[in-house]
């Protein structure tokens, strides 16, 4: 890993945890730009900022070696921005909250600000968006309330229950609990019975300017953070602070989690491997204590170097590595072009998760198949 690298996962483990950074790594030149644009790329502006804070205030660092003052600035801007835009999405929680119940609709958070309460610092997590996760009827039903007032509403899927709309500069994205029409066997139709198992379980609730916010249980949220980033890093890739929640939603809630039913549950859903080799990444560079590591096995740290060169070369979503042409370009180039960046992921992704990168290779290959007449 690049000395670069090094000392931005040291103030990231710094701001993430609340402890030093390692002063050995700060003696001599810094690039802080270029921290600064990893930082930025990788969502995490406002935790390596946190860590900066801690590396300006370390006694064993020298003081010509401690962030300048224009660079502690930058990270403070944007850490307001972090807070400002959590207080946005926060009272667009408590107010689409009374909104869904009136309406009979139980609103479930999943991910995003829920996760967010894991943090040590809540409000300096650069959030995206808003994800519900409803029965098929409350689906429905929330489409119909959120469409008139979006600004923006994409296509919606047509391999499963998911909707994503822009409202009042938010998108909200919605996800239905089973999708029995789309997922009909292997380990999507697993998830989506898991999914329905856990959502008729009792609901947490989190206590938002006071107004109750359905959540997910511990179990079933630990496993859906994980399945979400992964299927993202399979299919086009991933930013570093998808599994920045996930490992802090473990740390927070370890001892509500049962180990030996996590690693049913993971099997049952082909998930065990990426859980560790994501754990090993978890541990060796963003300062995950061993011990509160469910299913943490050492021996998958051998692909620490590469996961991150994935991560950093692509974000999330692919959005710094993936050229996507307009849409003037003819929709049948438009998804060669497609296919060719998924067989380049494929390509890096074979060495670490073998039988998955190819199960997820010939699964695009079949929709795309089924939607060839649309050319």
């Amino acid at each position: 890993m690049k000395r670069t690298d090094q000392q931005f996962f040291s103030l990231l483990r710094a701001g993430l945890w609340g402890t030093p950074p390692d002063a050995a790594l700060f003696d001599g030149p810094v690039d802080w730009e270029a921290i600064y644009e990893t930082a930025n790329r990788q969502t995490l502006l406002g935790f390596v900022g946190d860590g900066i804070a801690l590396q300006v205030a370390h006694s064993g660092i020298p003081e010509a070696d401690k962030a300048p003052v224009d660079i502690r600035k930058k990270f403070l801007v944007q850490v307001v921005k972090a807070e400002r835009r959590n207080e946005k999405l926060n009272q667009f929680i408590v107010r689409f909250n009374r909104i869904f119940s009136e309406a009979g609709i139980v609103p479930v958070i999943v991910k995003g600000q829920g996760v967010a309460l894991a943090y040590r610092q809540p409000m300096h997590r650069q959030s995206g968006d808003i994800d519900y996760l409803l029965t098929p009827e409350d689906y429905t039903k929330a489409k119909e309330i959120l469409t008139p007032l979006a600004s923006e509403v994409e296509a919606e899927g047509t391999d499963r229950l998911h909707f994503n709309c822009t409202v009042e500069g938010i998108t909200v994205e919605l996800h239905g609990t089973e999708d029995r029409i789309h997922h009909t066997r292997g380990p999507e139709r697993k998830f989506d019975d898991f999914t329905t198992r856990h959502y008729a379980a009792p609901m947490r609730y989190w206590d938002l300017d006071g107004e109750k916010i359905p959540l997910m249980d511990h179990h079933f949220s630990v496993i859906y953070i994980l399945e979400h980033f992964h299927h993202h890093m399979m299919t086009s890739g991933v930013g570093l602070r998808q599994i920045c929640d996930w490992i802090m939603y473990i740390s927070e809630y370890r001892d509500a989690l049962d180990e030996a039913a996590l690693e049913a549950d993971l099997k049952d859903l082909s998930l065990l491997r990426p859980w560790k080799v994501y754990a090993a990444l978890a541990v060796s560079c963003l300062g995950m204590p061993a011990e509160r590591m469910p299913l943490y096995d050492p021996s998958f740290a051998r692909y620490n170097s590469r996961v991150w060169r994935i991560i950093a070369k692509t974000g999330n979503f692919g959005k710094y590595e993936r050229k996507r042409p307009p849409m003037s370009v003819p929709r049948l180039l438009r998804k060669i072009k497609s296919f060719a960046y998924i067989l380049k992921q494929t390509a890096r992704l074979l060495p670490i998760f073998p039988s998955e990168s190819l199960r997820t290779l010939l699964r695009r290959i079949k929709t795309g198949f089924q939607h060839i007449n649309e050319f």
